[in-house]
Parts: structure tokens; C-alpha cells; sequence
């Protein structure tokens, strides 16, 4: 949604492309349709008129069918990139594009039910027994050494097993769908290259941080399986493969291009219930059997 600037309300616009160039902000507006047809003029102008009170750097218009002579005449007089996806060239097959008509896709949906944390020094209790383990619920604060606290235990764990799950193991790359038990360990956590510590003692001064020597994390995982159908096209040069696919409560949109650079994929993942907070994924895949998709933004659990 972009602001209007004479209506003062927002406007859609399919997509809207935001970043910097020397120090400016710059935006992209992109209008998509897919009809019969190729476009006409008066699409051309239309979007145009629209985007004359939009805060749009650069108005780019997709067809999937295509414009008309005098359309991309406009286009260009206008200064708007009207896009049209080709086949693609006859010759070309590559490891997916005009070579595979669809692939499998899975996610995984990782559940820890129970966190349980070593620590050193141990904890001495009354009956003098000493304790340097306990099970702990997702709301106790890790620390770091000045005791200023860097998160919850819950928030920690999320950034434990984004960063730490290897999904090239066997046992997901092979996984069918349904819910299966996971347990996992990690030793000597840091939090930005920090030890994390724990205040283990009971209630009640004196505190005494110990620091974690271990994470042990088990629960579930609920794999979603499931194939996707790729068209294949070209646009300028480079052929891509494109697909959409229902994963648990997720839309998928993926895009994979195979041009000069070699193999490059983009996955666009959209909540149902949240079709504007999506999260955009990207990688460069070596084996094509191996993850291949990591999340844009690295995790802070700080």
C-alpha cells in the first residue's frame, strides 16, 4: 500500500519494490496482469495516471500476454518498463528451467516441548546435594556476565534451532509428512559472541550466575510435503522456473533463475492470515539434493 499524495489515502500497487541509492530512498512500483489479451494503451495510461500521485521512482507493468505496438510505444515514451515473459530459447535446458516440471518442496515446523540447561557452578541444596542441570520454562532470563538480561529462555531456544538444525542430515531430506520427535544439544552457547549465564539459585538474594555449558532442546517437528508444478520462461535473456505451493498455512512463491551467474532461487513465504508479512528467503544452490533456501536476515536473539 503506498500513500496517494492528492487523496491522501492508501492505494494498492501488486508490488512495491523499496531501497537506497546514495542516500535516497528509492521505490519501484509494479503492476501485473494476466490476461488474454495483450495490454493496451489504455492500461498503459491508467497506471501511469495512478502512479503520478504515488511516491514511484520507477513504474514497471508485467503482461503475461503481452502489449500492443502502440502500448509499448507509450511505454517507453513514458518511461515505464513494460515487461513481457517469454518462452524459453529451445536450446536451453538447465538443471531445472525447460528440465523439470516440478519439485518437491518441504517445510518444517519445529515445536520444543521441553529445554533443559548444564550450568557451571552447580547448584547446592539444603539436603547438600548438588545439582549442575535443570529443566527450565521458556519465560526464565539468560544473562549475560554483568547480569544485564539478554532475552528469555523461549526466544533463546528459537535462535538455537533456526541456527543450528542442519537440514542436510538424512532424516529430513528423506522426511514424509506427519509429526515426529526431535531432540537436539549444544554446547558452550554464545549469544553475539557472549557466554550466556543463568541465575539458577532459589528465590531471594544472594544470586549467583553460572554459566550455560549446554542447551538440551526435545520436541516435535511436523514436516509438510508436498509438489510443486513450475512454468518455465525467459525475460531478457535469462530463463527462470516459477512456482506456487500451499505449505501448512504458508503460500510459497518461488523463482528460480539460471543465467550468466550460475543457479540463483528466491522463495517468498506468506502467511494466510498475513498475505503483507511475508519473509523473503534466497540462496545459491550447490547440490541440488541439500538446502538450498536461508532467511535474509540472520537471527539476533539480542
Amino acid at each position: 500500500m503506498l500513500i496517494d499524495s492528492v487523496l491522501g489515502v492508501p492505494r494498492e500497487v501488486d508490488i512495491a519494490v523499496e531501497g537506497g541509492v546514495s542516500d535516497h530512498k528509492v521505490v519501484v512500483g509494479i503492476e501485473c496482469r494476466a490476461h488474454a489479451r495483450p495490454q493496451t494503451v489504455e492500461w498503459v495510461e491508467a497506471m501511469y495516471g495512478k502512479h503520478a500521485h504515488l511516491p514511484t521512482d520507477k513504474l514497471v507493468l508485467v503482461s503475461s500476454s503481452g502489449f500492443t505496438r502502440n502500448a509499448l510505444k507509450l511505454a517507453e515514451h513514458l518511461n515505464i518498463e513494460a515487461i513481457t515473459p517469454a518462452a524459453v530459447t529451445p536450446g536451453f535446458i538447465g538443471r531445472v528451467v525447460n528440465n523439470l516440471s516440478s519439485v518437491w518442496a518441504k517445510q518444517f515446523s519445529f515445536t520444543a516441548e521441553k529445554v533443559a540447561l548444564s550450568f557451571d557452578p552447580p547448584v547446592e541444596s539444603p539436603d547438600g546435594t548438588t545439582s549442575d542441570r535443570l529443566e527450565v520454562p521458556p519465560g526464565v532470563n539468560l544473562h549475560r556476565g554483568d547480569s544485564s538480561v539478554i532475552c528469555m529462555v523461549g526466544e533463546f531456544v528459537q535462535g538455537v534451532m533456526r541456527n543450528n538444525v542442519d537440514l542436510r542430515q538424512p532424516v529430513f531430506r528423506d522426511a514424509t509428512a506427519g509429526v515426529s520427535n526431535f531432540t537436539m544439544e549444544l554446547g558452550d552457547p554464545l549469544a553475539n559472541g557472549e557466554p550466556v549465564y543463568v541465575c539458577a539459585d532459589d528465590p531471594g538474594p544472594p544470586q549467583t550466575l553460572r554459566r550455560i555449558t549446554k542447551v538440551e532442546i526435545a520436541g516435535t517437528v511436523n514436516a509438510f510435503v508436498a509438489e510443486m508444478p513450475l512454468t518455465h520462461a525467459e525475460y531478457k535473456g535469462t530463463p527462470f522456473s516459477a512456482g506456487t505451493l500451499e505449505v501448512g498455512d504458508d503460500t510459497h512463491h518461488w523463482l528460480i533463475t539460471e543465467g550468466a551467474e550460475g543457479p540463483r532461487i528466491g522463495v517468498r513465504v506468506l502467511p494466510k492470515d498475513n498475505p503483507t508479512g511475508g519473509q523473503f528467503y534466497m540462496g545459491t544452490p550447490g547440490d541440488w539434493s541439500a538446502p538450498m533456501i536461508t532467511p535474509a536476515d540472520d537471527y539476533d536473539p539480542a
